[in-house]
């Protein structure tokens, strides 16, 4: 088959979720024998073109804008729409399969999709498709989750830059998908509470086989480097944000640090601007020692990240829709205490592979934490369990072998 993919980002420019997830499902496609092609966007010129990675072609367009016309470019990216078109109609693809398109691509580009290809798909990884920004529940209960967002929310949220439009227009455009994917049950919930209700839920997955094991003298650098030499360390990597609860984690280690003296907070892949701010914080509670802080980290970088730290945390204030750190901590075999709100608990099984709690209870969530950081049995325990689900249920090739069912019907 001719598959396409169309992401917003895609390796190496981006170290996203969803764009790790596209970058590794082509590759398992292109492994299966079917022929794979990628378009996605750029920000510099120089950046642009065709290039072949992995037998994958990748065609990059260039399209840069400011913030505040996004409401109105992500459904109609004049920049990149009639390249797009073109692209499709040299490929005559047997699927288009659209992933993040909700910024630079557009999603007018599945109709286009929709004129050019046997089947077109979309993969919602976040709340964007009815929401102008991050979704926090309107409830700190986790058994209280209502996931509608109305017109006034969005209109006082997005304000001068608000669309009328905007949500009207993508349920059209999500009608020319034959079949619209959530990666979790509950983002497959919220959609159909928002009025999009023809998606099912296909998980992300990452294959055992792919992992990146550094040599000892490398991850034995890598710690000293950050300062994890005997340290019982606690992992937050991915988009190191408030929404994420990496100021809440910081306004609680003191808490942690009378119990487990060693522990540290590490924070892996955080801005030079970002990490002005969070050592600032730490200071306010005195924990400034015990924070530990990285810039970008490449595929190597963040293996030894995750090597060297005890546990990961996904304690996310926000719906997180199925955080791809809960499958890398798995694949290292670490144990991850991950947020109610989203689809965290769909992987995780609370006290068997890791703890789900509510993030707004910081005293549930620092007892979760000392535990797993004073009972080194039982987080290699749950690390290996969760090492096992995912290989049993969560592994790329069933997340291909599902996918290639729909695109073959």
């Amino acid at each position: 088959m001719k598959i396409v993919y169309l992401t917003d980002d895609y390796p190496p420019h981006t170290t996203g979720g969803a764009a790790r997830v596209v970058y590794s499902l082509a590759k398992k496609m292109k492994e299966l024998g079917h022929e794979v092609c990628v378009i996605t966007t750029v920000r510099n010129r120089s950046e642009e073109g065709i290039s072949s990675e992995n037998g994958i072609f990748i065609y990059r367009l260039v399209s840069k804008y400011h913030e505040r016309w996004r409401a109105w470019l992500s459904i109609y990216n004049f920049k990149v729409v009639g390249r797009i078109a073109a692209i499709l109609r040299d490929i005559g693809p047997d699927v288009v399969h659209a992933h993040n398109i909700h910024y630079h691509l557009s999603y007018h580009a599945l109709k286009q999709a929709r004129n050019f290809a046997q089947k077109v798909f979309f993969t919602a990884h976040d709340v964007m498709s009815f929401a102008y920004t991050k979704f926090w529940p309107r409830e700190n209960d986790c058994n209280l989750i209502n996931y509608k967002m109305t017109f006034w929310q969005n209109l006082k949220i997005a304000k001068k830059r608000f669309n009328p439009f905007r949500n009207i227009l993508i349920k059209k455009y999500l009608g020319y998908c034959d079949k619209i994917f959530a990666v979790s049950g509950a983002l497959a919930e919220a959609l159909r509470q928002n009025g999009i209700k023809n998606a099912v839920t296909i998980y992300n997955g990452f294959d055992a086989v792919n992992i990146f094991l550094p040599n000892p003298e490398e991850l034995s650098g890598f710690k000293t480097r950050h300062n994890l030499n005997g340290k019982k360390v606690m992992l937050l990597a991915g988009r190191v944000s408030h929404e994420k609860g990496a100021y809440l984690m910081i306004e609680i280690l003191p808490e942690i640090k009378k119990i487990v003296p060693e522990a540290v907070l590490f924070f892996a892949g955080v801005k030079e601007e970002e990490a002005v701010k969070f050592a600032d914080y730490a200071k306010k509670f005195g924990v400034e020692s015990c924070l530990r802080l990285s810039g970008w980290l490449d595929e190597g970088g963040m293996s030894m990240a995750y090597l060297s730290s005890d546990m990961v945390l996904a304690p996310s204030l926000i719906f997180d829709s199925f955080p791809t750190t809960n499958l890398e901590a798995a694949l290292y075999k670490k144990p991850v205490i991950a947020t109610c709100f989203g689809g965290s608990k769909e992987f995780i099984i609370d006290g068997k592979t890791g703890f789900v709690v509510n993030p707004y209870d910081k005293n549930a969530l620092a007892s979760k934490i000392i535990d797993l950081l004073s009972d080194k049995n039982k987080a290699d325990s749950f690390g290996q369990a969760a090492f096992e689900r995912l290989k049993n249920d969560f592994s790329l090739s069933r997340q291909a072998q599902i996918l290639l069912q729909y695109y073959k019907q």
